[in-house]
């Protein structure tokens, strides 16, 4: 199975409004947090046919933004989360760096001017891999005037001085290919003349060092990514002399992707995909263990990965979180099987402290598209084989990533490879699920409120997250904002809070009888049985991301987050005869019921509460709890009474 879905933005040969079909798309497209995909579009036949800078924005529309403009686009565009695009564009011997507003049409701000003679210009000449961040700070390479051809410098512009004309600041750097990045913070990454990667301030004074010579690495590739808050910096890196300082003690020799990644005053680096094959077990490499003993041989045993090498000169991306005791994120980029067939890999990894004060690293490798394979595997709208893939600023904070592809049949096409991930079921705790008033009225019982008071075990789907306190208002958001989706991948588990939340045999064995028939036959005994309801909706939330119901896989496990009585609830599930056992779903075909991979337990009251036991002993002091179901109770009591 596919660890991604993919969205096929555009291909050549599609019609965009006015400027006609596309001929070929810019291999450099770039994504940011919202999904919106900017790339360049080329347009008609000739030595130099026209060509125009092209947003998929929110509505799932391509749009033009320059549609009146005559100057000549680079292929290199980045977008950011202010939905701002710098791009490179020519028209004969000039060149500039502009700003475009990816919502209006034909609007940019000019960040600088080059050419030769530079005169009336910011620079002689300006090279391509400008990028920006999300304050709208652009970082770019060029050829300052006044100082002879090919004296490149790494540049961000100052303020506008008293002369009126655009300042700029500037550090050398070592040939025109090199590839900065800018965070939000205005920190800045690139390699520097002597092979060594360098982070600095927006002033372009150097901060620290990342990887050099000095720390094991005998070379660093040319591309650099830095994650948005400045935290992590991705590269590519060769690595012959681990422990040469502390930054690199301990990590495996050989050629990679490593990170570096600030630990309070100081940066740590850790390895994350190496090459296979190589005697050497990289993050994310498997073996066979032939003489059982755990443990990697290599006189004897071989590591096998997704990875044969690197290309060091390609772009990078990372996204980074960080957490309280570490981080995690993704990394993107390109490489190349055994066989030398070139790929995009995203390698996610985690880093947490250990008891002992140590870091622990882990990653796993995917590959999302690779040369060779069929077309139709990205999308069912190519033909032939994938021939060439390309990236440029890949990856966004929810891991989602836009990459060009070619095709053995001439096609070109930009697509956005979205993650596949666990649905997550968030299971509220007592008072946490209220019927919802648009319920209609049902005959002979009257209101869907009506109906709950009178009746326990009511239909789930009548049922809504309270929205007297909101308590879980805040955790959903949270979930959609990191990119998951009502009814999709996400759902409000609600269940009927005055049920038992599973049957009690009497017998203290860690087991609840109960079967996957029993849990799914639309009869709600217990609490328990309700959230098969909603175990079902994801296997169905699940399906429907799939455009080819041939090609489905199963759903495996889901993830839940449980408050309260919800993780009793849970626990019932997992604890019964129905964990993951098979059964008829409700178009009577065969099924099975989804096993838990994370379950995270917020405040369930694992052995008992007083707050259930103070009110049946006359006690009704017990705080918020009480109170709640208190103005609860007052509420259905106004609602029956109206």
């Amino acid at each position: 199975m596919s660890n991604y879905l993919f969205d096929l933005i555009t291909k050549s040969s599609d019609n965009i409004d006015a400027a006609g079909s596309l001929v070929s798309i810019g291999n450099t497209p770039s994504i940011n947090d919202s999904g919106l995909v900017a790339f360049i579009g080329k347009f008609g036949t000739g030595f130099q046919p026209p060509r125009d800078l092209l947003v998929f924005d929110s509505s799932d529309n391509i749009v033009n933004l320059s549609s009146n403009y005559t100057w000549r686009f680079s292929d290199q565009v980045q977008i950011n989360d202010n939905n701002k695009v710098v791009t490179r564009d020519t028209a004969s011997s000039l060149q500039a760096l502009r700003v475009w507003d990816a919502e209006l049409s034909n609007a940019y701000f000019v960040e600088a001017t080059g050419g030769f003679p530079a005169s009336g210009l910011d620079f002689e000449w300006l090279y391509l891999f400008q990028r920006i961040n999300n304050t709208d700070d652009v970082v770019f390479v060029g050829d300052p005037k006044d100082f002879g051809a090919f004296n490149q410098v790494v540049a961000t512009q100052r303020e506008i001085g008293s002369s009126g004309f655009r300042e700029y600041n500037t550090a050398s750097t070592p040939n025109t290919s090199i590839k900065p990045d800018i965070a939000d913070n205005g920190n800045i990454v690139f390699r520097d003349p002597i092979s060594t990667i360098t982070l600095n301030d927006y002033q372009l004074n150097p901060i620290a060092v990342i990887a050099s010579g000095n720390m094991g690495f005998s070379s660093v590739g040319l591309a650099t990514n830095i994650s948005d808050d400045g935290k992590a910096v991705a590269f590519y890196g060769d690595l012959d002399n681990p422990g040469a300082t502390s930054a690199t003690q301990g990590l495996e020799t050989g050629k990679g992707i490593f990170i570096s990644v600030e630990d309070g005053s100081e940066r740590k680096i850790h390895r994350l995909a190496g090459t296979a094959g190589n005697g050497i077990l990289d993050p994310g490499e498997t073996y066979v263990d032939q003489n059982n003993n755990g443990e990697f041989d290599s006189d004897t045993e071989t590591d096998e990965g997704l990875i044969g090498g690197f290309n060091f000169d390609e772009p990078i991306g990372i996204e980074y979180k960080e957490t309280v005791d570490g981080g995690f994120g993704t990394v993107a980029y390109l490489a190349s099987d055994e066989n030398g067939f070139e790929s995009l890999i995203s390698s996610q990894f985690n880093i947490s402290s250990t008891e002992e004060g140590t870091t622990k690293t882990t990653a796993n490798s995917n590959v999302v598209a690779k040369v060779g394979d069929e077309a139709t595997e990205v999308s069912s709208g190519l033909t032939g084989n994938i021939q060439d893939i390309n990236i440029y600023d890949p990856i966004n904070d929810s891991g989602q990533i836009a990459f060009w592809t070619k095709t053995t049949t001439g096609e070109e096409a930009v697509v956005r490879a979205n993650p596949v991930r666990n649905p997550i079921l968030i299971v509220p705790g007592i008072g946490g699920s209220l019927p919802q008033n648009s319920v209609p009225a049902i005959p002979g019982q009257g209101s869907g409120y009506r109906n709950w008071v009178r009746n326990r075990g009511v239909d789930p789907n009548q049922l809504e997250i309270e929205d007297v306190r909101k308590t879980y208002n805040d955790l959903i958001e949270t979930l959609k904002r990191a990119g998951y989706q009502e009814g999709i991948d996400l759902f409000v588990a609600t269940y009927d809070w005055r049920l038992n939340p599973a049957p009690i045999d009497g017998t203290i064995d860690g087991r609840i009888e109960r079967t996957a028939a029993e849990l799914m036959d639309d009869t709600h005994e217990y609490a328990v049985d309700q959230l098969g309801y909603w175990l079902e909706q994801a296997e169905i939330g699940w399906k429907s991301q799939f455009d080819d119901s041939s090609a489905i896989p199963e759903l495996n496990a889901v993830d839940i987050i449980a408050h309260s009585t919800g993780g009793l609830v849970t626990k019932s599930y997992i604890q019964s005869d129905a964990y993951g056992a098979s059964y008829t779903d409700s178009n009577r075909e065969p099924a099975s019921l989804p096993e838990v991979d994370n379950f995270f337990m917020v405040a369930v009251p694992n052995r008992g509460s007083s707050l259930t036991w103070n009110p049946l002993n006359n006690n009704f002091l017990g705080g918020p709890g009480i109170r709640t179901a208190g103005a609860m109770i007052r509420s259905a009591f106004e609602k029956v009474k109206n």
